[in-house]
């Protein structure tokens, strides 16, 4: 298995723990780089993220199309072994804020 499909197999268990819907709209050899490589959703919030496991540079990151996503309002990420963390920390906060807005009600 690569690095990058180790990658995503990891991620992927942090999204089914949440209970994230996700999907890889495209995965094929010269696709259109203005798509993300997986896009999800959770708690009604659009997420799109890129896959760059440790032997890929900044320089391979697709950032165009991060940054347009982020500025249609939605959250985009490039994952990486040590960014796991704090897209699971968003996560939680999202959990925690939906529980508390059932706590008011």
């Amino acid at each position: 298995m690569t690095e990058e499909l180790e990658l995503k197999k990891k991620f992927e268990k942090v999204l089914n723990q949440f209970g994230a819907w996700y999907y890889y709209p495209s995965e094929r050899m010269f696709s259109d780089r203005r798509y993300p490589e997986m896009i999800a959703t959770y708690k009604g919030r659009f997420f799109a993220f890129e896959f760059h496991p440790r032997y890929e540079t900044d320089a391979d990151v697709s950032y165009d199309c991060l940054e347009d996503i982020r500025k249609a309002g939605a959250e985009a990420f490039v994952v990486r072994d040590e960014t796991i963390k704090d897209i699971r920390a968003r996560f939680k906060s999202l959990t925690a804020a939906d529980k508390h807005d059932e706590l008011e009600s």
